[in-house]
């Protein structure tokens, strides 16, 4: 299996988790929830993109934030990549084709691409 996230996305979560290692817990602390809001719209992604129910992430404490938030990236890149091997339909087909009703990153994956590289540079630069 080939990594699904792309290089930009990939180098941004890099950048973010080795600073995010650098931070005193206390730093850490403060900056959890904007952690927490951004792992918890990527796997809402993802589960709607699968047509399952959102479910909240478990609060797990600093130390584990960023490898939810790094699971949640790839789920939602694992999901565009799905989307993108499933069989297309025919003309003249009906009913459920692929994953259709995909919102967000995963209906248009360029574009999700530079969004979800962006979330994350954001996010890095908000830490100290």
């Amino acid at each position: 299996m080939t990594d699904p996230v792309p290089g930009p996305a990939r180098a941004e979560l890099k950048r973010l988790v080795a600073r995010w290692h650098q931070l005193p817990v206390d730093q850490a602390l403060h900056h959890v929830p904007g952690v927490r809001e951004l792992a918890q719209q990527y796997a809402d992604e993802a589960a709607r993109a699968r047509g399952l129910p959102p479910q909240a992430l478990p609060d797990l404490g600093p130390s584990v934030v960023m490898d939810q938030l790094t699971v949640t990236v790839y789920d939602v890149y694992d999901v565009c990549e799905a989307r993108a091997r499933a069989p297309q339909p025919q003309p003249g087909m009906t009913g459920m084709t692929g994953m259709t009703g995909m919102t967000g990153m995963v209906d248009d994956q360029a574009a999700g691409d530079l969004a979800v590289a962006g979330d994350l540079a954001a996010l890095r630069r908000q830490l100290p």
